[in-house]
């Protein structure tokens, strides 16, 4: 089933309580101070080097009820990102995240949240190293931090070498991806442009200004490592991009591009996996469109086969996303996001306005609806609403 609550996503970010083994984690700080030791040295030592230091706060506060009890309630989240990153040379670069997330409201006094909280603690790890840790827990507070992005980069020519925490951007889609199987977001999430990393190592080889290969390995504690490759080329007006590997133990190949018709864009992506002598395909087609006047519409449909390539378990087969938008201003944007699941008849609507107050400065008001019967995927869920103010620094 897709993952709906921004309470799962709060849970995932907390569930590290039961996977330390210490109630009291530095490990992240210790691990970010550690990298920049590394650094500051070949900033002193006065090769050609640059080092950026910028940041974000991020506030999200929403208001729902509890799906069994129908208990009001609020939760508020909390995030200060620091990010550190810059070039030695010529040849390396490097980025480092430290997050602190803040989670308080009564919302984490409810049953829902401890049995959310309870299965999220027994879910298998994404990442490798354990870059987590718990400051403080309490019954209407969560601290934890952890990094969120460590990476270092080494160039030569036409070969890129990223070793650490990053973000693998396979996939097109909005919102389904059956390609995006590394950094996966759910379809109904409410920070969409936020996504975990992984740890692995991607190698990236140029051909020109049309063509790359790359090569990923993860390597997994709960399950067989990762071994992928994808080659991409231009052909015509159209980006092409063909895919094979291994991800928890599932053998996949895809496909997927990206190009216009006159004025039209159209996207497309396939995923074609075997387990256990069984075959699964998911697949996607996206249309989207620009008028004059800031008006765009974007409608992607999604066939999702099963199988456990893919981290995020849909309960359909059959999916119609719709996103509509509109510049009210130049400064503020009004944006609808629909999905309909095609086999049960249930929906998921998200209007939202993005507002930029001042050039570091972002609010976004937006409600989520759920409707359909009870037991459907989208059926039975509340109503939230919810106001998120950005700053970057």
């Amino acid at each position: 089933m897709v993952t709906l609550s921004m309470a799962d996503d709060i849970c995932r970010k907390t569930r590290n309580v039961s996977l330390l083994a210490a109630p009291y984690s530095f490990a992240p700080f210790l691990q970010v101070t550690f990298f920049l030791s590394l650094l500051f040295p070949l900033q002193a030592s006065g090769a050609e080097s640059n080092l950026s230091l910028s940041g974000q706060y991020r506030n999200l506060l929403i208001y729902s009820q509890t799906t069994a009890n129908k208990e009001d309630y609020y939760l508020d989240s909390n995030r200060l990102r620091v990010e550190a990153k810059g070039e030695t040379g010529h040849f390396f670069s490097y980025n480092v995240q430290y997050d602190n997330d803040v989670v308080f409201g009564d919302y984490l006094e409810t049953g829902e949240f401890a049995a959310i909280e309870a299965n999220a603690s027994q879910t298998p790890r994404r990442t490798y190293w354990d870059l987590d840790g718990e400051i403080s827990s309490k019954d209407r507070l969560r601290w934890n931090h952890s990094l969120h992005r460590g990476y270092g980069k080494i160039k030569s020519g036409d070969v890129d070498l990223t070793i650490g925490r990053q973000r693998i951007a396979w996939g097109r889609g909005w919102f389904f991806s059956p390609l995006d199987i590394f950094n996966p977001l759910s379809p109904t999430a409410i920070e969409r442009g936020e996504r975990d990393g992984v740890d692995g190592v991607v190698l990236e080889l140029s051909s020109g200004i049309a063509s790359k290969a790359s090569l990923v390995y993860l390597p997994m504690k709960n399950s067989s490592d990762t071994f992928a490759a994808k080659v991409d080329t231009l052909i015509g007006s159209y980006d092409i991009a063909l895919t094979a590997g291994s991800h928890v133990g599932v053998d996949f190949i895809g496909a997927d591009f990206t190009g216009y018709v006159g004025d039209a864009g159209f996207k497309g992506e396939l995923a074609f996996s075997r387990e256990n002598h069984v075959d699964n395909l998911s697949w996607l087609l996206s249309g989207n469109y620009g008028f004059d006047n800031s008006l765009t519409i974007m409608v992607e449909y999604f066939y999702n086969d099963g199988g456990s390539l893919h981290p995020i378990s849909y309960g359909g087969e059959n999916y119609i996303g719709v996103d509509v938008g509109y510049d009210l201003t130049p400064l503020t944007r009004f944006e609808n996001l629909l999905i309909l699941n095609l086999m049960d008849g249930s929906r998921f609507y998200s209007p939202f306005l993005a507002s930029s107050l001042r050039e570091n400065m972002d609010l976004t008001l937006g409600i989520q609806l759920f409707a359909g019967d009870t037991g459907n995927e989208f059926g039975g869920l509340e109503n939230l609403a919810y106001a998120q103010f950005s700053l970057f620094f």
